[in-house]
C-alpha cells in the first residue's frame, strides 16, 4: 500500500518537476540579464559619488546583487547536461549559501539604512534592534552550516540533528527577522506621520526618502519570504494542493522579487543623490546671496531661510 502511494505521489509530482526545471532555465537567464543591468546602474550611481565608493551601503547593495547572480549561476551549473555529482553538489552548496546570505544581508541592510531614522525617532530601541540583527546573522549562519553538512555522508545521529536544525532554525530566523522588520516599519511610518515635528532636524528630507523606500522594500521582502515559505510548504506535501501553473508562478515570483528589491535600493540611492545635489545647490545659492547682502547688493529681507547644518546620511 505504501509503495503504491509513493508511486502515485511521484507520478503526480512529475509534471510539476518538469515545469519547474523549464521555468528555472528561463528564470536563470532573466536574472543574469537583469543583474547585469543592475550592476551597470550601480556603477553609474557610484561614479557620481566616488568619495563614498566603499561605504557600507554600497558594499551591501553590491553583495546583494552578487548573491542573486550566484544563485542563478548555481542553478545553471546543476542544469548542465555534463554535470556530475561533484558539480551538482557544488551548485547546491553555492545556491544555499548565496540565498541564505541574501536573506541575512537584507536584515543588516535594513538596519544600516534605517539607523538614522531609528536613532532620531526612538533612540532607546537602537540596542534592541542591533541585538536582533546579530541574532538573525547567528541563526542564518548556523542554519547554513547544518544545511551544507547534510549534503555529506553523516552518522544517523548527526543527520537527525542536521534535519532538526534545518527544519527549525529557518522558522526562528523568519520570526526574528519579521519582528525586526515590523518594528522598523512602524518607526518609518511614525517618522513620516510626525514629519513636521522633525523638519528642523538635519537631513529631514533625506530621512523621509529612506522611510518611504523602506516601507516599500519591507513589502517586497515579505513577498519574497512568503513565496519561499509557500514553496517549502508545497514541497512538504505528499500530493500538491495547487496547479502546475500556480506552482510555477509562486516559484518564479520568489526568484524575481529579489531583483525588484535591489531595484528599490538603487532607486533609493538615486533619490538620495538627487536630494544631495539639491541641498548642495541651495546651500551654494544661500552663500552667494549672503555675500551679495554683505556687499549691499541685496536687502537682508530677501535673503530667505538659511540652511541648517546637515548631518551625514550615506547615499
Amino acid at each position: 500500500m505504501n509503495s503504491t502511494t509513493n508511486l502515485n505521489s511521484t507520478l503526480v509530482w512529475d509534471p510539476y518537476n518538469i515545469a519547474l526545471n523549464d521555468s528555472t532555465i528561463v528564470s536563470n537567464w532573466v536574472i543574469l540579464s537583469v543583474s547585469t543591468l543592475q550592476f551597470a546602474l550601480f556603477g553609474v550611481l557610484i561614479w557620481k559619488d566616488l568619495g563614498h565608493i566603499f561605504s557600507p551601503v554600497n558594499c551591501l547593495i553590491l553583495t546583494l546583487t552578487l548573491c542573486n547572480v550566484l544563485s542563478a549561476i548555481s542553478n545553471v551549473l546543476q542544469s548542465l547536461p555534463s554535470a556530475d555529482a561533484t558539480v551538482y553538489l557544488a551548485g547546491n552548496i553555492l545556491f544555499y549559501v548565496s540565498y541564505d546570505l541574501f536573506e541575512a544581508l537584507v536584515v543588516y541592510y535594513t538596519w544600516q539604512r534605517g539607523f538614522p531614522v531609528v536613532s532620531l525617532t526612538i533612540p532607546l530601541a537602537v540596542p534592541y534592534l542591533r541585538f536582533a540583527v546579530l541574532l538573525c546573522a547567528l541563526l542564518q549562519a548556523t542554519f547554513t552550516a547544518f544545511e551544507i553538512a547534510s549534503f555529506f555522508p553523516l552518522s544517523p545521529a548527526i543527520l537527525s540533528l542536521c534535519n532538526a536544525a534545518t527544519a527549525y532554525l529557518p522558522i526562528a530566523f523568519e520570526i526574528v527577522a519579521f519582528v525586526f522588520d515590523c518594528f522598523i516599519l512602524v518607526i518609518f511610518v511614525r517618522f513620516l506621520r510626525e514629519k513636521q515635528a522633525h523638519e528642523a532636524a538635519a537631513d529631514a528630507v533625506r530621512l523621509a526618502i529612506i522611510a518611504r523606500f523602506g516601507i516599500v522594500s519591507f513589502v517586497c521582502f515579505q513577498l519574497t519570504m512568503g513565496a519561499s515559505i509557500g514553496m517549502n510548504v508545497t514541497f512538504l506535501q505528499e500530493f500538491p494542493a495547487i496547479s502546475v501553473a500556480e506552482f510555477v508562478a509562486i516559484y518564479s515570483f520568489g526568484l524575481y522579487t529579489p531583483m525588484l528589491y535591489i531595484f528599490l535600493q538603487l532607486g533609493m540611492k538615486w533619490a538620495l543623490q538627487v536630494e544631495k545635489v539639491r541641498r548642495s545647490n541651495q546651500k551654494r545659492e544661500t552663500v552667494e546671496r549672503a555675500k551679495l547682502i554683505a556687499n549691499g547688493f541685496v536687502s537682508a529681507g530677501s535673503q530667505g531661510q538659511i540652511l541648517s547644518k546637515t548631518a551625514t546620511v550615506t547615499v
